[in-house]
């Protein structure tokens, strides 16, 4: 799994930083995302309407850094950022922009994801 600073984005030799994975998610949570608000906007006209995006805790500064949630948080910071900046410019417009982070859902999924950390469900969602 790779991590912000704890050097597992580093090739063996420490040469090179592999920074494939972290793209990944700044690409589908901050490209796909923006390019789908843009469309949005457009398609609503001068009518209004509302821009959501769903993000998860430990994204923002208002929960705790989830630490193995590295890359994937990556992406969504730039969503929420790139939300915040759509708030402030289509107030105007009547448009409604937010940023949801509705927690978590308890399912055995957590639990098969802890133990692959090596962690309990009940360290993971708390």
């Amino acid at each position: 799994m790779l991590g912000f600073g704890d050097g597992s984005m580093l090739s063996a030799d420490g040469g090179s930083t592999n920074l494939a994975t972290m793209r990944y998610y700044q690409r589908l949570y901050g490209d796909a995302y923006i390019d789908l608000m843009e469309r949005g906007l457009r398609r609503m006209g001068t009518s209004g309407g509302s821009l959501i995006g769903i993000s998860s805790p430990g994204c923002s500064t208002q929960y705790n850094a989830n630490l193995g949630y590295d890359m994937p948080g990556s992406g969504k910071c730039v969503m929420e950022y790139a939300m915040r900046l759509f708030a402030l410019r289509c107030a105007g417009r009547s448009v409604n922009c937010n940023v949801v982070i509705p927690g978590v859902t308890v399912t055995d999924a957590w639990g098969r994801l802890a133990a692959m950390r090596g962690a309990s469900k009940d360290d993971l969602i708390d």
